[in-house]
């Protein structure tokens, strides 16, 4: 039983994702589950207990290799590199702490964030990432405001004037995640309408002829990019003018 409990340990421990601004809440969940495996879970969120040398060090290891390099460099210091504790300590009050400048951090990431719609996907990550985060701290906002403020980054395009219209005339509360549901849509349609143009592009470049085009190299014909007169005019040898008893001749 106890080699089961270690196996099942040691794969949860490789299963936590590394530590960045877009993970905390996941890492922390799962890091909290593997510390009440180890039955140590009160000595990191009630202060409760202490941590033998030998586990002290095995935690701390297993804290810093799941950090980024990004997350070193804000929650490691001298003061705290050799206390496992004093490292959770600033983990937390790097990404949960409820104080109001770290409110204000939070907040402004999302006040401050674009929207690109070549991005769309990379956009919601973003934004559910910095909802978690509000949630850790403790900031409270009417649902519909935040929903309204994600949709006023919406760039004036007719697509997105749609959607925002939309929401608009929905009939109900404009939260969050309605929000990037509808963004998620628009985000699928543009991907599956890809291919299709793609496929055109392909079209272009392989021509059963084998004939290059005018400023377009065929990649089917039998000579290299480099060395196509299509597309470099310039390296077309000068050929002398055929005579009239040459052409009699050739046809």
């Amino acid at each position: 039983m106890e080699s089961l409990s270690n196996s099942i340990i040691t794969s949860c421990i490789k299963a936590l994702p590394l530590l960045t601004d877009n993970t905390f809440s996941e890492w922390k969940s799962q890091i909290l589950i593997i510390f009440e495996m180890l039955d140590i879970k009160d000595v990191f969120t009630l202060g409760i207990g202490e941590l033998s040398k030998k586990t002290e060090l095995m935690v701390r290891g297993m804290i810093m290799i799941k950090l980024d390099s990004k997350t070193i460099a804000s929650v490691i210091n001298q003061n705290n590199a050799t206390d496992v504790l004093k490292i959770w300590t600033s983990i937390i009050n790097e990404f949960a702490s409820n104080d109001e400048a770290n409110r204000r951090r939070i907040w402004s990431e999302l006040s401050y964030l674009t929207l690109s719609e070549t991005d769309i996907p990379g956009f919601i990550v973003k934004v559910k990432s910095i909802l978690v985060k509000m949630n850790e701290v403790g900031i409270v906002v009417d649902s519909d405001i935040v929903g309204f403020e994600i949709v006023k980054k919406f760039p004036n395009t007719t697509e997105m004037t749609v959607i925002k219209t939309t929401l608009d005339h929905s009939g109900v509360p404009v939260t969050p995640y309605l929000v990037l549901k509808h963004l998620k849509q628009h985000a699928d349609n543009i991907a599956s309408s890809a291919p299709i143009v793609q496929s055109s592009q392909v079209a272009l470049f392989t021509d059963a002829s084998r004939l290059c085009k005018p400023k377009t190299h065929n990649t089917l014909a039998n000579h290299p990019e480099e060395k196509c007169w299509k597309l470099y005019p310039h390296l077309r040898p000068a050929f002398p003018p055929r005579t009239s008893g040459s052409r009699s001749e050739s046809t």
